[in-house]
Protein backbone atom coordinates (compact mmCIF):
# COMPACT_ATOMS: atom_id res chain seq x y z
CA UNK A 1 0.00 0.00 0.00
CA UNK A 2 1.37 3.57 -0.67
CA UNK A 3 2.23 5.86 1.52
CA UNK A 4 -0.01 9.14 1.69
CA UNK A 5 2.96 11.59 1.07
CA UNK A 6 3.97 9.95 -1.98
CA UNK A 7 0.24 9.30 -3.03
CA UNK A 8 -0.01 12.83 -2.94
CA UNK A 9 3.25 13.60 -4.33
CA UNK A 10 2.35 11.41 -7.59
CA UNK A 11 -1.50 12.82 -8.11
CA UNK A 12 0.32 16.58 -7.85
CA UNK A 13 2.22 15.55 -10.40
CA UNK A 14 -0.50 14.34 -12.48
CA UNK A 15 -2.90 16.57 -12.10
CA UNK A 16 -2.80 20.61 -11.60
CA UNK A 17 -6.03 20.65 -10.02
CA UNK A 18 -5.30 17.73 -7.07
CA UNK A 19 -3.44 20.49 -5.36
CA UNK A 20 -6.30 23.17 -5.42
CA UNK A 21 -8.85 20.46 -4.05
CA UNK A 22 -5.91 19.47 -1.46
CA UNK A 23 -5.64 22.56 -0.01
CA UNK A 24 -9.21 23.91 0.14
CA UNK A 25 -9.91 20.07 2.03
CA UNK A 26 -7.03 21.01 4.20
CA UNK A 27 -8.44 24.59 4.92
CA UNK A 28 -11.76 22.68 5.70
CA UNK A 29 -9.80 20.88 8.52
CA UNK A 30 -7.86 22.95 10.20
CA UNK A 31 -11.91 25.05 10.48
CA UNK A 32 -13.29 21.83 11.97
CA UNK A 33 -10.70 21.40 14.38
CA UNK A 34 -10.41 24.94 15.76
CA UNK A 35 -14.22 24.51 16.38
CA UNK A 36 -13.78 21.48 18.19
CA UNK A 37 -10.77 22.36 20.34
CA UNK A 38 -12.53 25.77 21.31
CA UNK A 39 -15.51 23.74 22.07
CA UNK A 40 -13.35 21.69 24.34
CA UNK A 41 -11.37 24.41 25.81
CA UNK A 42 -14.81 25.76 26.81
CA UNK A 43 -15.58 22.71 28.68
CA UNK A 44 -18.29 22.31 26.74
CA UNK A 45 -20.26 18.78 24.95
CA UNK A 46 -21.59 18.80 21.65
CA UNK A 47 -24.80 18.78 23.49
CA UNK A 48 -24.04 21.24 25.72
CA UNK A 49 -23.10 23.23 21.94
CA UNK A 50 -26.50 21.92 20.24
CA UNK A 51 -28.33 23.12 23.09
CA UNK A 52 -26.50 26.64 23.32
CA UNK A 53 -26.72 27.16 19.42
CA UNK A 54 -30.19 25.49 17.84
CA UNK A 55 -27.86 23.16 15.92
CA UNK A 56 -28.71 19.14 15.96
CA UNK A 57 -25.62 17.78 17.98
CA UNK A 58 -25.11 15.34 15.25
CA UNK A 59 -24.39 17.97 12.69
CA UNK A 60 -21.95 19.63 15.10
CA UNK A 61 -19.76 15.87 14.81
CA UNK A 62 -19.99 16.37 10.89
CA UNK A 63 -18.75 19.92 11.16
CA UNK A 64 -15.99 18.75 14.09
CA UNK A 65 -14.94 16.07 11.72
CA UNK A 66 -14.60 18.14 8.63
CA UNK A 67 -17.75 16.02 7.04
CA UNK A 68 -19.76 19.15 6.67
CA UNK A 69 -18.83 22.91 5.62
CA UNK A 70 -20.74 25.26 7.68
CA UNK A 71 -22.76 27.92 6.25
CA UNK A 72 -21.94 31.43 7.24
CA UNK A 73 -25.06 31.56 9.56
CA UNK A 74 -23.93 28.25 11.06
CA UNK A 75 -20.46 29.64 11.69
CA UNK A 76 -21.70 32.54 13.34
CA UNK A 77 -24.05 30.92 15.34
CA UNK A 78 -21.13 28.41 16.49
CA UNK A 79 -18.73 31.15 17.59
CA UNK A 80 -21.25 33.38 19.06
CA UNK A 81 -22.15 30.59 21.69
CA UNK A 82 -18.17 30.05 22.01
CA UNK A 83 -17.61 33.35 22.39
CA UNK A 84 -14.61 33.48 19.45
CA UNK A 85 -13.64 35.42 16.60
CA UNK A 86 -12.49 33.79 13.33
CA UNK A 87 -9.92 34.81 11.10
CA UNK A 88 -8.98 34.00 7.47
CA UNK A 89 -6.19 34.42 6.06
CA UNK A 90 -4.51 33.70 2.89
CA UNK A 91 -4.19 30.46 1.33
CA UNK A 92 -6.92 28.69 3.98
CA UNK A 93 -5.02 29.67 7.18
CA UNK A 94 -8.19 29.82 9.30
CA UNK A 95 -7.36 31.14 13.05
CA UNK A 96 -10.25 30.75 16.15
CA UNK A 97 -9.44 32.95 18.67
CA UNK A 98 -11.22 33.01 21.66
CA UNK A 99 -12.79 36.27 23.25
CA UNK A 100 -12.15 36.87 26.73
CA UNK A 101 -15.80 36.12 28.70
CA UNK A 102 -16.33 38.49 31.35
CA UNK A 103 -18.25 37.29 34.72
Amino acid sequence: MKRLRQYVHEQTKRDSEFVTHLEQARSEVRLAVAIAQLREQRGMSQRDLARETGIKQPQIARLEKGDHLPTLDTLWRLLSALGARMELGPEGSVTVHPISRRT
